[in-house]
């Protein structure tokens, strides 16, 4: 998505009335991303995200779009032989500027719950200042600009892409909500293994995801 977004390119257009995956902006997205695949480790269109942070830890890939939690395994000596030598930069731009995926890690209160001021209180004190920089401390990506930008972080070396994370969020795209969003994210993916896998052609592959996702939500 990252990759789709910096070309202009989208699931969706604005009001979600139409599904724009096989699109120009579509190709030239698959372009890129079909010219990553070429320089690529061995395998990787089988890989999940898991296989993606284990190959930067171990050096066999230069560089990869990450998931901003894997940075504690990134400089975790007994997991990791890249200590210290990796580099963190926002998404680059396409023709578009570039854009990173951002989800959202939720607390809510059950509307049955018999204790909802109590409830209240905990989401209150663990999204407070001082737990979100403890919970930081501990390698989780923090959710509060003060600590993204806490000078007491950001001059140890293992939160120096503090700064760079927040300055992706800032220029990030959400996943697209819709209820359907695991079978619309799974039918895109099988999509691009096949096209990684070279089973069918990039164009195919768009070509087949926008009928899958058109099928699913039930837009033409």
């Amino acid at each position: 998505m990252p990759i789709f977004w910096s070309y202009g390119a989208d699931l969706f257009n604005a009001d979600r009335s139409k599904v724009t995956i096989d699109t120009p902006e579509g190709a030239a997205a698959m372009k890129t991303f079909m010219a990553l695949r070429d320089v690529s480790p061995k395998g990787v269109e089988s890989y999940n995200a898991n296989e993606v942070g284990t190959a930067l830890a171990a050096g066999t890939a230069a560089s990869s779009i990450n998931w901003p939690d894997w940075v504690a395994t990134f400089e975790d000596p007994s997991q990791s032989r890249m200590v210290g030598k990796i580099s963190h930069s926002p998404i680059p731009a396409g023709t578009k500027p570039g854009s990173s995926e951002i989800g959202h890690w939720t607390m809510g209160i059950m509307t049955a719950s018999k204790n909802k001021q109590e409830a209240f209180d905990f989401m209150i004190w663990a999204t407070s200042p001082e737990q979100i920089k403890i919970s930081a401390e501990r390698g989780n990506p923090p959710v509060r600009t003060s600590t993204f930008t806490d000078p007491e972080l950001t001059k140890q070396e293992q939160f120096r892409h503090y700064p760079v994370l927040m300055e992706a969020i800032q220029a990030s795209t959400p996943r697209p909500r819709h209820p359907k969003w695991p079978e619309i994210e799974n039918a895109f993916g099988i999509e691009l293994s096949k096209a990684v896998a070279g089973t069918i052609t990039p164009e195919e592959a768009l070509k087949n995801s926008q009928a899958a996702v058109e099928e699913i939500t039930g837009l033409k």
